[in-house]
């Protein structure tokens, strides 16, 4: 599916954020306000609206102009819906990459049981 790559783009470059900020000693409160309307505008257009929500909630809380600088356990608890969506991603992509071959994992799909989750 097209939208899967653009996810993966989408996860990959929120990685690559945490992890320089990871390396830092702060972060500027302009730059996660950057961050943060950058992804509600890429996630929205690709489908990732939970993504959004959270992203456009975490904006209300920041000034763009501000450079209040935010130590490493204050982003990270801040950003901490974002990390917990990145390993989510991470766990169930690297899952998918495996199952390529779906038929050697399940030999008969018509006697696995199986449990079907509805949800609103």
């Amino acid at each position: 599916m097209e939208t899967a790559k653009y996810h993966r783009m989408v996860y990959t470059r929120i990685c690559e954020n945490l992890q320089k900020w990871d390396n830092s000693d702060f972060v500027r409160e302009d730059e996660l306000y950057s961050f943060l309307h950058t992804l509600k505008g890429t996630a929205g257009s690709i489908g990732l609206h939970e993504l959004t929500s959270i992203a456009r909630e975490k904006l209300e809380l920041l000034n763009e102009d501000s450079n209040k600088q935010w130590t490493q356990s204050e982003w990270k608890k801040f950003l901490a819906p974002f990390i917990e969506s990145v390993h989510f991603y991470k766990e169930n992509d690297s899952m998918t990459q495996h199952m390529e071959h779906p038929t050697t994992i399940i030999k008969n799909p018509a006697k696995q049981d199986f449990i079907l989750i509805i949800d609103d």
